[in-house]
């Protein structure tokens, strides 16, 4: 039933690579313009399989391991003849595929391809009401096997905002030449009940298909587009946002350090050359002492205070004397200026941050609230941010100034762990279990996490730029001098 999990493993392999900037060095590359594209990405899948299988890529590059397949949940109905939700389903046997029939169209942003697959057992935990012939119903542990799967799964992308990604949705039809299923606890666990419901379904199995199929289709196809989206959306703490704003303009006599490299407004490659004074700048930002005479906010340790989020009922969080270490050794990935209409868009990425600080949070995740007040501690792996800044000119004193608007800013957090004190007022057992929880379901967490990061670091570092370029003019950082 989790085969699909798998052909979206493979697909992030071609579709993830938007989201890091850089491929692990295991995948070998296909080039948009190579004539045979197709045969090309299938071997690139044929090298991969062994590292498919334990969903390590290496280089810190993840995903969802390929034998054996997890799948948390799957919901289907049908009207009144079938209801149906399965759990914490574990595939086995998906690392035997073979991919079939690939065809891919770089401009139009689609593709498809068909997948064989000649074996696949799976267990798990079930609850069913079906109508097949007669009335079953029951929840309980399940197990079964496939044979001879064939599937044909399709793509169509759209270019979305952030990052410049493209968001895909996907579509798959499934066969199955063989299905054999075994039900526990059908009709309450009544033995000879149970007997006779499993032989009716697997005496006839292909009815029983007819019905789980079309369902298994629409959210395997659902689920697995959500997975891929996240993937490419997913990895990122903008916490040094400003530092290229911090690196290129002015100090507090409207002076720019004497050490900062100058780049004309005419400067062919300006994105190039702000992008070099940026790196000659970068071992004196962690300290912030860019020159005797000009300091600004140190990057070692970036110290953040009185962060405050909410949404709702259902999470309400407030972070104080946060102190973060790592944030000097980013790395700028793109930067695009546009000194006609005053705007910067830049990705910056960091290996890892390492932060404590304090915290006072209520937050409901799943089933769970949790609540507490304390210190805590944690880090995040392979973050990036996409910022963009606007900027208004004015004039003043006969010069042209710059202030920026509210900057915009989209936060990606990799790998990440989290350790908050003083859980249900310090209980030490039910705060293991909150923490574990947590750490379990980052991704709820981060989910309610991020727009409240995103909205306070705005508004933080929106300020931070216009105080930095408050007495700065335009021709003072960007001079009006041949190249």
């Amino acid at each position: 039933m989790n085969l699909l999990l798998f052909y979206t493993s493979i697909l992030f392999i071609f579709l993830i690579h938007g989201s890091t900037a850089k491929l692990p060095s295991i995948i070998k590359p296909c080039s948009r313009n190579l004539q045979n594209i197709n045969s090309c990405i299938i071997d690139s899948i044929n090298m991969l399989r062994p590292n498919l299988i334990s969903g390590n890529l290496g280089e810190g590059f993840e995903i969802p391991k390929l034998d054996p397949l997890i799948i948390d949940e799957i919901k289907i109905s049908n009207g009144n003849d079938l209801q149906a939700n399965f759990k914490n389903l574990s595939v086995f046997g998906p690392s035997n595929f073979k991919v079939l029939n690939l065809e891919t169209n770089i401009n139009q942003m689609s593709f498809s391809f068909d997948l064989e697959l000649p074996n696949l057992e799976f267990i798990g935990d079930y609850s069913i009401a079906l109508r097949i012939l007669i009335k079953l119903s029951g929840n309980g542990k399940l197990q079964g096997m496939f044979k001879n799967c064939f599937t044909h799964v399709s793509a169509t992308g759209k270019l979305t905002d952030e990052f410049d990604h493209v968001e895909f949705q996907l579509k798959v039809k499934m066969k199955v030449s063989y299905a054999q299923f075994q039900l526990e606890n059908l009709f309450d666990n009544d033995s000879f009940l149970n007997k006779i419901g499993n032989r009716v379904i697997n005496d006839n199995y292909e009815v029983f298909l007819n019905e789980l199929v079309p369902g298994l289709e629409d959210s395997l196809g659902t689920i697995f587009s959500r997975i891929h989206q996240k993937a490419i959306t997913m990895k990122n703490f903008g916490i040094i946002l400003g530092l290229i704003t911090i690196g290129l303009i002015k100090n507090n006599e409207a002076k720019l350090p004497k050490n900062i490299q100058i780049c004309s407004r005419h400067e062919p490659k300006l994105s190039e050359c702000i992008l070099n004074s940026v790196k000659q700048l970068q071992p004196r930002l962690a300290s912030g002492r860019l020159d005797d005479e000009f300091i600004v906010p140190a990057l070692e340790p970036l110290a953040l205070d009185n962060i405050k989020m909410e949404s709702g009922q259902e999470f309400k969080a407030h972070f104080t004397n946060l102190l973060v270490r790592g944030p000097s050794k980013f790395n700028v990935e793109k930067l695009r200026v546009n000194l006609d209409n005053a705007t910067f868009e830049f990705i910056i990425s960091i290996p890892r941050l390492d932060f404590v600080g304090k915290y006072g949070m209520k937050l409901k995740i799943l089933l769970l609230e949790i609540a507490g007040k304390g210190d805590m501690l944690g880090h995040m792996e392979n973050s990036r941010a996409r910022v963009k800044l606007q900027a208004n000119k004015y004039q003043k004193n006969g010069q042209t100034y710059m202030k920026f608007e509210k900057l915009q800013i989209k936060i990606q957090i990799g790998k990440n762990y989290i350790e908050l004190k003083n859980l249900f007022n310090g209980d030490p057992n039910l705060g293991r279990i909150g923490n574990q929880f947590i750490n379990d379901n980052s991704d709820l967490f981060l989910q309610q996490i991020i727009p409240g990061l995103e909205k306070n670091l705005a508004e933080i570092f929106t300020s931070t730029a216009n105080d930095i370029v408050e007495d700065a003019s335009f021709d003072e950082m960007f001079p009006d001098i041949p190249v």
